[in-house]
C-alpha cells in the first residue's frame, strides 16, 4: 500500500514538477518608436492667438490659427506639414485674410524622459510664403526660426514639454 502511495506522489510530482520551476516567458519591449506607430502615424496639433491693437496702430485684432501635421509613415523620413491662417482688422478697410502653407523634414529622436515616452523634434529655420486677400503683407514672409521641442507621451496624446511655453498638444488621427 505503501509503494502505492510513494508511486501516485512521484507520478504527480514528475507531472507538476518541470513546467513550474521554468521563470515565465519575458514580455517584449516596445520601443518608443513601436509605442507611437501602434497608436497613429499621423499626428495633428492645432492652436490660436489672438492679438489686440490699440490706437494709432492700423490693425485692431490679428488672429492665428495654426495647424500642424506629424507624418510618422515614410520609414526613416518624418515630415511637418505647417497651415497658418491669419486675419488682420484694419481700422479702415476691409479685413486681409492670408495663409501659408509648407511640408517640411523634421529631425526626430525617440526615447524616455522621466519614464514617459518621449520624442524630440527639430528643424531648421522655415520661410512660409503668405497668399492673401490683398497686397499687403502678401510679399512679407513669415519666417519661423530653428526649434528643438520634446513632447512626452501622456495617454493618447503628444504634450510638449520643453521649451516652456509651447503650446502643442498632437493626437493621432487614425
Amino acid at each position: 500500500m505503501k509503494s502505492r502511495y510513494l508511486s501516485l506522489f512521484a507520478l504527480a510530482l514528475l507531472a507538476c514538477g518541470g513546467e513550474e520551476n521554468r521563470p515565465p516567458p519575458k514580455a517584449a519591449r516596445v520601443t518608443p518608436q513601436e509605442e507611437l506607430a501602434q497608436l497613429g502615424k499621423h499626428w495633428v496639433s492645432r492652436w490660436d492667438e489672438r492679438h489686440i491693437y490699440e490706437s494709432p496702430h492700423p490693425l485692431t485684432v490679428a488672429t492665428l490659427t495654426a495647424s500642424t501635421q506629424l507624418d510618422f509613415a515614410q520609414q526613416g523620413q518624418v515630415f511637418e506639414e505647417l497651415t497658418i491662417e491669419e486675419r488682420f482688422e484694419l481700422r479702415r478697410g476691409p479685413p486681409v485674410l492670408c495663409r501659408s502653407e509648407l511640408r517640411v523634414p523634421v529631425r526626430v529622436r525617440f526615447g524616455q524622459r522621466n519614464g514617459e515616452t518621449a520624442v524630440e523634434l527639430s528643424r531648421d529655420t522655415i520661410v512660409l510664403a503668405r497668399k492673401c486677400n490683398s497686397l499687403e503683407p502678401a510679399g512679407v514672409p513669415r519666417d519661423l526660426p530653428a526649434s528643438v521641442a520634446m513632447f512626452v507621451l501622456r495617454g493618447e496624446q503628444l504634450v510638449a514639454v520643453e521649451p516652456a511655453g509651447d503650446r502643442r498638444r498632437y493626437l493621432p488621427t487614425e
